[in-house]
């Protein structure tokens, strides 16, 4: 990642940096003809304390009217972020679910204040445990650390698998899920021709962008609001994903 940023004349990054990492655009999948569930999507924030930006992104969610919300890890990098990054989650108009991702561990995040959060608005902390939303016939699995305890919870009519790593479809056996939701792969964050996936972290393996058809049944990885290791998105806008299946 280095290597491109240098590759770059230094106001054109400056530029795309201020634009890229703002760009917020909103994808839409449809998984059938006649949906009977509207979900957002959304993942790795990395909140740092941009304010005007996480605000956005709520208004963003809400404005999209979706049945619940699911978020697929790294909220921030810092713990002293935490207070203040779940006070913004409190903004959103739906049921939240949401599962952590690495930077969660690596920072230690006292991961109660997270059940809370997400208790509150209806929905559920999901570290290696389901949780139902009765009304639309779902069950909703969380995987933590590639972890497989989760995957022989009871399931219902339609299932769906909430990861924060996109590789972990690799792992799966058994009955598919009706959706896999993972985030992670930031979509690489630079995508320059020739080497468009040269950038994707560990635990994202085939899958670094967009819908993908496995064995453990179709998968969408978000590239995530935020940024890691630099605050530069090349030709990679950040996302926030409706879904309806």
């Amino acid at each position: 990642m280095a290597t491109a940023i240098a590759a770059l004349p230094l106001g054109t990054t400056f530029g795309v940096a201020a634009y890229g990492t703002r760009d917020l655009r909103i994808e839409s999948v449809r998984l059938s003809a006649a949906p009977e569930c509207r979900l957002v999507q959304f993942s790795d924030l990395h909140y740092k304390g941009d304010v005007d930006y996480v605000e956005r992104v709520i208004n963003s969610i809400n404005g999209l009217q979706p049945d619940f919300v699911c978020f697929t890890g790294d909220l921030i990098e810092e713990t002293h972020h935490l207070d203040e990054a779940l006070e913004h989650l409190a903004g959103i108009e739906a049921p939240l679910f949401g599962v952590p991702g690495n930077h969660e561990y690596w920072c230690e995040a006292p991961f109660e204040q997270y059940d809370r959060r997400f208790g509150a608005s209806g929905g559920a902390w999901l570290v290696n445990r389901t949780a139902t939303v009765p009304e639309k016939g779902l069950t909703i699995v969380g995987v933590a650390e590639r972890d497989h305890e989760a995957l022989g919870s009871a399931r219902t009519e339609r299932n769906i698998l909430l990861t924060h790593y996109p590789a972990f479809v690799d792992e799966l056996d058994g009955s598919p899920f009706d959706l896999i939701l993972a985030g992670h792969s930031h979509g690489g964050q630079i995508r320059l021709p020739g080497v468009e996936k040269a950038f994707v972290p560990f635990g994202v393996g085939n899958y670094d962008s967009g819908s993908f058809e496995t064995a453990g049944g179709p998968l969408y990885v978000n590239r995530g609001v935020g940024t890691a290791v630099i605050p530069l998105r090349v030709a990679c806008p950040p996302e926030i994903t409706l879904i309806e299946f």
